[in-house]
């Protein structure tokens, strides 16, 4: 199972690769009208990631999903999902990836481009009225007791949400000595990759990620895919279309 977006691997890849494919238009998501698109103000992570979690357990009451076979992966907005559930919702996901994702609500204030909009479409209030809450709904918070195989990626030249944001993750779990989080950053990139090469990095080492922890069942404390994935898709380019390969933590 998964929750995918524009910044994630077709739908049809991971259905090909034996994967059910979950993609819930949750309380805050648009083409239902305005109330249902406002419950998102003021209330990240609160009712629209609660409605993922419940689509998740009717998926797996109904029998069509495996409750120990459960992967999130998203982008955005999307990989602050897929963080929360690495965090949060621990229990209820086997592996996550999260892509340009965030991970604290209050960092990701003082860094993005977008801080009006923030404000006024997000947030609803300035971070002095909401600095508890704004705690409370980041993942970082939650992060000591993450129990979920965490894959992130970021482009280190995003602006939008700030590619420390997939760092400060990435270091309050290695800090609480998390087995399996990994870190890859994109040269180049920005919010969401363009580029083929790092489209395609994303594609197999999703699938990747996914095949070992969830398919497979691989052991958290256990060792982790090879982080190197070239020899899934051997591109050999000419000398002057080189570029610096992404790197991993």
């Amino acid at each position: 199972m998964g929750m995918a977006d524009n910044l994630q691997p077709p739908i049809a890849v991971m259905n090909n690769e034996g994967y059910v494919v979950f993609q819930p238009n949750y309380r805050a998501s648009t083409g239902y009208g305005l109330a249902h698109t406002a419950r998102h103000l003021g209330d990240a992570a609160g009712v629209e990631f609660d409605n993922v979690a419940d689509g998740i357990t009717h998926l797996i009451d109904s029998g069509l999903v495996d409750s120990e076979r459960v992967g999130l992966s998203g982008g955005s907005y999307g990989g602050y999902a897929s963080a929360w559930f690495a965090t949060y919702y621990t229990d209820m996901v086997r592996a996550v990836v999260m892509s340009h994702g965030i991970s604290s609500l209050i960092s990701k204030r003082g860094t993005t481009d977008i801080p009006y909009e923030e404000l006024f479409v997000h947030s609803g209030k300035l971070l002095d009225d909401m600095w508890e809450l704004s705690l409370e709904r980041s993942p970082i918070y939650y992060a000591h007791q993450s129990r979920t195989a965490t894959l992130i990626l970021v482009g280190k030249k995003d602006t939008r949400v700030s590619p420390q944001q997939g760092m400060q993750l990435y270091r309050r779990m290695k800090m609480n000595e998390h087995p399996a989080v990994r870190l890859l950053r994109y040269p180049g990139e920005g919010h969401g990759l363009k580029k083929m090469p790092a489209r395609r990095d994303q594609l197999y080492r999703t699938i990747r990620w996914y095949n070992w922890y969830v398919r497979d069942l691989k052991p958290l404390d256990g060792e982790m895919p090879d982080w190197d994935i070239g020899d899934l898709f051997p591109i050999e380019l000419p000398a002057k279309e080189k570029s610096e390969p992404a790197d991993a933590l």
